[in-house]
């Protein structure tokens, strides 16, 4: 019980604002992987806008909540559904029996719920008009949410990737004694490549990222007569690449990203292949931030047994952004 009541302060603290980086890291963290508190997020959040339409909260709690749960427009119109309904069935002739006078007030979800069993089928047109748009919003919420849980975790994955080969090139410069230029560029580089993910995920995670997806070919070699162009929307966050292969001979693969002067702009951590119609296929996310307006080679490499790396293929294209 003492679990479950400190649940509820720290979830309206994060819904009130009130939670430093950290604790909503975290916070946010825990709802993404356990369905069982993100269900508890959800009913916090409507007793909430409950208590906010029915004048309930304090003057603190009111403020912070318009000063930071308002602040999102689809949270406004969340709150103006639960005001309309309220003022609705508080309006209504459906009766209500004395023992539920008796008790606390109830969200209006569960008035809904009384009316339908008090059967009151003079106001259920309107009633069901109201149920219709909840269940269309509630929809699109849950569907906006599951993509965004993948999207938050594959870049959550990604910086836990990028800090633990930082820390690495950290040891390497400790153990030299002296300043490695070379290292110094790449630690630079992975720092840089980390801040723009921490970007990604201070977002407000309740809003849809902008992603492009290319397909490339192991035909796409430096040589051809034109190389693929690649046009990447100057909106997009995000750049999804699949990268189709001849065969599946290695258990984990590396990708090398440079410009054609041999510049290095990123380096992924291991990929796994993955089956699709047409074969196997490796799929790589970057920022889009990552690419300006010229030629580019990927290379793919494959791990060997032994941890060394073989060249499987290079993708030879053309970004142009608009």
């Amino acid at each position: 019980m003492k679990h479950e009541t400190r649940n509820h302060e720290l979830i309206v603290q994060y819904l009130l604002g009130e939670l430093s980086e950290q604790e909503k890291m975290l916070l946010e963290q825990q709802y993404f992987d356990d369905d069982d508190f993100f269900e508890e997020l959800l009913v916090v959040e409507g007793e909430l806008i409950d208590a906010y339409v029915r004048d309930e909260l304090s003057g603190r709690e009111r403020e912070r909540f318009e000063a930071h749960f308002l602040a999102s427009p689809r949270q406004r119109q969340r709150v103006a559904l639960a005001r309309a309904l309220v003022e609705y069935v508080t309006e209504s002739s459906a009766p209500v029996s004395p023992a539920a006078d008796s008790r606390k007030p109830v969200t209006w979800w569960q008035y809904l719920l009384d009316i339908l069993g008090n059967k009151n089928w003079t106001i259920m047109p309107a009633f069901a008009a109201a149920v219709l748009v909840i269940l269309v919003v509630g929809s699109l919420l849950i569907i906006q949410t599951l993509r965004l849980r993948n999207r938050v975790e594959q870049v959550q994955t990604e910086r836990a990737e990028l800090l633990r080969r930082e820390q690495e090139l950290q040891r390497q410069l400790a153990e030299q004694g002296t300043l490695n230029e070379q290292l110094a560029d790449e630690l630079q580089r992975e720092r840089s490549q980390r801040e723009l993910l921490e970007q990604e995920l201070a977002k407000p995670q309740r809003s849809a990222l902008s992603a492009v997806t290319f397909v490339l070919t192991p035909d796409l070699v430096r040589g051809a007569d034109e190389p693929k162009k690649l046009t990447i929307p100057q909106r997009a966050d995000f750049v999804r690449m699949q990268l189709y292969l001849d065969g599946d001979d290695y258990k984990s693969y590396r990708a090398v990203l440079e410009t054609v002067e041999g510049n290095k702009v990123w380096s992924s951590g291991s990929l796994k292949a993955r089956p699709n119609n047409s074969g196997k296929v490796v799929t790589l996310g970057l920022p889009a931030s990552l690419f300006v307006r010229g030629d580019y080679i990927l290379t793919l490499s494959g791990v060997k047994a032994d941890g060394s790396l073989e060249n499987v293929g290079e993708y030879y294209f053309n970004v142009v952004k608009k």
